[in-house]
């Protein structure tokens, strides 16, 4: 794995966009287990749903590769085949900052869906769905 620190943005479709040195490399939405439907270069690679432990279950070709788990630093342990291999905490942007082995590997950010509406060959058609973006300064 690259030393490339992955940046992560809320979208318009209650999921996310994966980005890494500039580039998107995936997009989710909300699926109707109350997770999210995970796409790269238009097709499927996988989803996640909700589960008992607070977190999400995540599914790639229909089998189970982990799970989260909310932990005391108000994020989410992350297991691979019961083994932590991670966990988040909540930034300033109103997101997570995610680590493995001890090292930040990626940011979720809530900036907003700004991107994604500039995105749109016609932005303006779209202003009506703007989100604002959250920020916490009480950490």
């Amino acid at each position: 794995m690259s030393n490339d620190l992955f940046n992560i943005f809320d979208n318009i479709f209650g999921g996310h966009d994966v980005y890494s040195n500039g580039h998107q490399i995936s997009h989710s939405q909300q699926n109707i287990f109350g997770g999210e439907d995970i796409y790269s270069g238009g097709h499927q690679v996988g989803h996640t749903e909700s589960n008992i432990q607070g977190g999400q279950d995540m599914y790639s070709n229909g089998h189970n590769i982990g799970h989260t788990e909310s932990n005391m630093l108000g994020g989410q342990n992350i297991y691979d085949h019961g083994h932590q291999i991670g966990y988040t905490e909540h930034n300033i942007f109103g997101g997570e900052d995610i680590y493995s082995d001890g090292h930040l590997i990626a940011q979720t950010q809530n900036m907003g869906n700004g991107q994604t509406i500039l995105s749109y060959s016609d932005p303006l058609a779209h202003i009506n769905s703007y989100q604002m973006p959250t920020f916490i300064l009480d950490k």
